[in-house]
C-alpha cells in the first residue's frame, strides 16, 4: 500500500518498518507517524494564523488531536477517528500482554476505523472531483489500493492511518497555499 511522505529518504525506513513488522510494532510506528504529521499540520496552521505563545506548548497525542480540533483544522468526525487510532496505538504500546490485531480488544477498537466499505463510498462520492485535478490524481491511487485491501483489523487500522495522513497533508497544503485557495474536496466527506 502507498504511504504519503514528507521526505522519501527520511520516511522510507519508517514506512518499511510499518509494513514489515509484527502487529505491535506496526501499530505503534503508524500511530506515531500520524501523530508527527498531525503536529506538522498544526504548525502549518499556526504559521498561517498566528496564535498566542501558550498554544505552542508540548502536547500529547490526545492534546494534539483536541488542539487541532479547537483550531478548526478538522471537524469532530475526524477527531473521533484520530482518537480511535490513538487508543489502538496506546493499547499496543502499554499492554504487556501478547496482543495482535486479532485480539478481541483490538478488533473492537478497529471497528472505529475505516473499513473497506468506507473507501468504496468515498471513492464514489469524491473520486470524480479528485480526478479532475491532475495534481491530486496521484494521491487517489492510495485510496484505490486501500479499497481493494482485505477487510482485516490490521488493514483497517493501517488504511485509516494512511487516509488520515492524506487528509492532513491536503489540509496542510491549504494552509501553505493561503486564503485564496482551499482544498474543500475531501474535508468532511470521509469522516462524516
Amino acid at each position: 500500500m502507498t504511504w504519503t511522505v514528507r521526505d522519501i529518504e527520511r520516511d522510507q525506513g519508517t514506512i518499511t518498518a510499518i509494513e514489515l513488522h509484527d502487529d505491535r510494532s506496526a501499530a505503534i510506528l503508524a500511530g506515531t507517524y500520524l501523530e508527527d504529521r498531525l503536529m506538522t499540520t498544526i504548525q502549518a496552521k499556526l504559521a498561517s494564523h498566528p496564535q498566542p505563545e501558550q498554544s505552542k506548548r508540548r502536547l500529547s497525542f490526545l492534546g494534539k488531536i483536541d488542539f487541532a480540533l479547537s483550531l478548526g483544522i478538522y471537524e469532530e468526525g475526524m477527531a473521533q477517528i484520530l482518537h480511535a487510532v490513538r487508543k489502538i496505538r496506546n493499547e499496543f504500546a502499554h499492554n504487556l500482554d501478547p496482543i495482535t490485531f486479532n485480539s478481541p480488544e483490538i478488533v473492537l477498537l478497529c471497528k472505529s476505523c475505516f473499513g473497506v466499505d468506507s473507501f468504496r463510498i468515498f471513492e464514489t462520492e469524491v473520486a470524480i472531483d479528485l480526478n479532475e485535478n491532475s495534481q491530486i490524481r496521484e494521491l487517489t491511487t492510495a485510496l484505490t489500493i486501500m479499497r481493494n485491501a482485505a477487510n482485516t483489523p490490521r488493514n483497517a487500522y493501517l488504511s485509516t492511518v494512511k487516509a488520515m495522513l492524506l487528509i492532513l497533508d491536503l489540509t496542510k497544503a491549504t494552509f501553505l497555499m493561503g486564503e485564496d485557495h482551499y482544498l474543500e474536496i475531501i474535508r468532511g466527506k470521509l469522516c462524516s
